[in-house]
């Protein structure tokens, strides 16, 4: 049977979401063990610019583990996995633009907290502050995307074309 057997396309997409389900089951174990915590900080008065900067701070490092639990979380099966190179590469790739997309999405939540006025380091209102929280994910998820797709070949050629579509009907340029 075909299907079955190690290189086949079955095969491959089972591999696939081996690292998937690690990556996300490291995370969502990531954030079920720091959840009581994470709560905990969204309730607490901030009376000084001391104590609103270390609610800050500590919310940002609770995303930054999350990010870097994901990325561990997927490296592990990565690693352990017999893959040819190519393959590796690829996997690889589509975890660096996760990585990448969710380091902004936590960059952004940073500065502008488009959730919650009272983290937000860059005065601006809800509406701006969701706005341009996405256009940074949004620009960033693209150009990580371009980062990563190879330039050479055919299907180079064709993913570049495809998110240069989507540069164009995301109006970043």
């Amino acid at each position: 049977m075909y299907w079955c057997q190690r290189d086949s396309v079955f095969a491959r997409i089972i591999e696939g979401r081996r690292v998937g389900a690690c990556s996300f089951g490291a995370q969502w174990l990531f954030k079920k063990m720091t959840g009581r915590e994470r709560r905990r900080l969204d309730v607490l008065h901030m009376m000084t610019v001391k104590d609103r900067l270390r609610v800050i701070a500590a919310r940002f490092a609770f995303n930054f583990g999350a990010i870097a639990t994901f990325a561990l979380g997927g490296l592990g099966p990565l690693l352990g996995l017999d893959w040819d190179p190519a393959r590796r590469e690829m996997v690889l790739s589509v975890l660096t633009v996760c990585v990448v997309v969710w380091a902004a999405v936590a960059a952004g939540d940073l500065l502008m907290a488009p959730n919650d006025e009272r983290f937000r380091i860059i005065p601006m209102d809800t509406v701006a502050a969701r706005f341009w929280c996405r256009r940074l994910t949004l620009f960033t998820g693209w150009f990580a995307l371009v980062w990563v797709i190879p330039p050479t070949g055919e299907e180079g050629f064709r993913l570049i074309a495809m998110a240069d579509a989507v540069q164009r009907t995301l109006r970043l340029s």
